[in-house]
């Protein structure tokens, strides 16, 4: 051992005289190939650059609290500011800069999310548009130009997605710790169990089982009931699933008037009197540019529209000889 030991240093000393320790003992650069470099590369430029805003779709995508984003109107065109699903405008939310020479009104679509409509009503104009929403609060420039648009703005939201990730892992602990406590309860009551006589526990399981299968039964029964109680026949919508918050005006003494109107959510019904030997009305279903043809199915004196509009006309004749019936979401 002592041999083995002397032997040892006297290489250790020879390694370190002449530089032999640093290739002995330190590995080697790892060698990359062209294509590692190349993407290592790549890898480095996308994390140096800015890469907001970004053209998703027809719309150009704004990194929420980066800078101000601009909207670039034709004028006298149409531009939208996209909201996140489910964002409302608070009541006094909207203050524009120049309110005589630009136009904001609000819009709904079919996934609940708010858009604001922008005009310009002239070339060569630039303003400001403060939205405040019950999320966040925008300062948008506001700028017309004949030539170049950029007519659809919306924004990506960092802190709502760190919020959800927060939200997810907060759930996964909450889940963890009540599996935690159902599974010390279940040990305890298995403890419990066991400490009793065997035919008393049966027995009361057995009655417990026996008194929980008859309620559940009951409960079943019972709801299949108050359901078939409030469905409609006809269409088989269920009553309490369905708003019938909707007014209609004009013609009141029209035979052909509607007598309800309604929507499940997905579909809007608008119930008519008997029609038989009746001339029908044309449907049209208005919008921020006006009424329109809207798709429809007339069956068993029930217009069936295939979505959910805030208010549609039911028209008969022309000129001084028209009828119209004006139905209103929400009341006239």
């Amino acid at each position: 051992m002592t041999v083995f030991k002397m032997l040892l240093g006297f290489f250790l000393v020879l390694a370190g005289s002449t530089g032999m320790a640093a290739e002995i003992f330190q590995p080697a650069e790892p060698v990359l190939s062209r294509q590692d470099t190349y993407a290592a590369k790549l890898s480095q430029q996308a994390a140096d650059e800015n890469r907001y805003p970004v053209q998703d779709g027809d719309k150009t995508l704004y990194l929420y609290g980066s800078g101000q984003p601009v909207l670039i109107c034709a004028p006298l065109k149409v531009c939208l500011v996209e909201l996140a699903a489910g964002e409302k405008v608070v009541p006094n939310g909207i203050h524009l800069g120049d309110s005589v020479r630009w136009r904001v009104s609000p819009a709904v679509g079919d996934s609940d999310k708010t858009f604001l409509v922008v005009k310009a009503v002239a070339p060569g104009l630039e303003t400001n548009l403060a939205v405040i929403t019950d999320r966040h609060s925008y300062d948008i420039r506001l700028v017309s130009k004949p030539a170049v648009r950029i007519s659809k703005i919306a924004w990506n939201y960092p802190q709502d997605t760190a919020a959800a990730w927060a939200d997810y892992h907060a759930r996964q602990q909450a889940d963890k710790a009540a599996a935690e406590a159902r599974a010390q309860q279940a040990q305890a009551q298995a403890r419990q169990a066991q400490q009793q006589a065997q035919q008393r526990a049966r027995q009361a399981q057995q009655q417990q089982q026996a008194q929980k299968a008859q309620q559940q039964q009951q409960a079943r029964q019972a709801a299949i009931q108050q359901r078939e109680a409030q469905t409609i026949p006809e269409t088989g919508d269920v009553l309490t699933d369905l708003d019938f918050a909707y007014g209609v005006a004009g013609c009141d003494r029209c035979d052909w008037r509607p007598v309800r109107v309604y929507n499940n959510k997905k579909q809007t019904v608008i119930q008519m009197p008997d029609m038989a030997g009746k001339e029908l009305p044309a449907l049209l279903v208005t919008s921020f540019q006006g009424p329109g043809l809207v798709n429809y199915r007339f069956i068993d004196n029930r217009f069936i529209v295939d979505r959910v509009f805030q208010q549609a006309v039911l028209v008969i004749g022309v000129g001084d000889n028209q009828q119209k019936v004006i139905i209103s979401r929400g009341g006239v």
